[in-house]
């Protein structure tokens, strides 16, 4: 998924609007990216090719992480229930000009922000 809203926000296939929408997808599946390697790692459950599995996804996540974390750390998920909502992630992440995605209006913590809370 995360590929996927990757490329579409890298070729500009959204505007606006959209590719408001298209921002906070990314940043709440890349929590939950983030998230879920962790409790998988933790669980234990892989075996060996499992674990080159795992490796891969993890190198992916580092990608992202990289590539648009100052971005998507400057977004508010916070009240997100467990599907994304635009609707909340709008009210909390209003922006001066729509096509201007990366000026919010107000300052948003750079800290990474958990989801659900």
């Amino acid at each position: 998924m995360c590929e996927t809203l990757t490329n579409c926000y890298s070729n500009d296939v959204f505007t606006g609007r959209q590719q408001h929408e298209l921002l906070g997808r990314l940043a709440y599946a890349a929590i939950r990216f983030g998230m879920d390697l962790e409790l998988l790692k933790a669980a234990g459950v892989f075996g060996p090719v499992g674990e080159e599995l795992y490796d891969a996804l993890l190198s992916s996540f580092w990608v992202l992480r990289d590539q648009y974390g100052p971005l998507l750390r400057r977004l508010d998920l916070h009240g997100q229930p467990y599907n994304f909502s635009y609707d909340r992630f709008a009210a909390r992440n209003q922006f001066c000009y729509v096509d201007d995605i990366a000026q919010p209006r107000r300052k948003v913590s750079a800290e990474p922000q958990h989801v659900g809370s």
